[in-house]
């Protein structure tokens, strides 16, 4: 699998599951995100690439499937006293959410959290996060 990987970011082709681990480390925890700011997230991993639109909704339609964030269906079921209260506690979302009109929400769970965190840290090894770019902080490379 990881050979597969290699060969695929080398062929500047990004596998399924390497995009998926690059969303979940892209989301932060306890924060909504909208769908062009996690497209720029995974530009960050790989300089000039991002996946867009429908591919990316693809992979969190599958991620949402397997518990691991929640969506604007999630996001509505919320009271609209909660919706208020998280747009006064991240100021650029609320932004973002206004001035945008963003559809298309996402929020990782504490299930993705876990997942992505045991992938990263037991099923990873360092050189290996570090081809794919997914620690969080430059000192824990």
């Amino acid at each position: 699998m990881i050979r597969v990987i290699i060969y695929c970011m080398s062929m500047n082709i990004q596998y399924p599951a390497e995009v998926n681990l690059k969303i979940l480390a892209s989301l932060e925890v306890g924060k909504w995100s909208y769908l062009n700011k996690i497209s720029e997230g995974l530009a960050r991993f790989d300089e000039g690439y991002r996946v867009y639109g429908s591919r990316l909704k693809l992979h969190l339609a599958m991620l949402k499937d397997v518990g691991c964030i929640l969506d604007t269906d999630d996001w509505n079921e919320l009271t609209k006293q909660e919706q208020e209260d998280y747009m006064k506690r991240d100021l650029p979302f609320a932004m973002a959410f206004k001035e945008k009109n963003v559809k298309n929400i996402y929020q990782i769970t504490p299930t993705g959290t876990e997942k992505f965190e045991k992938i990263r840290d037991v099923c990873l090894d360092r050189i290996t996060q570090r081809i794919l770019h997914i620690r969080n902080k430059l000192q824990d490379l």
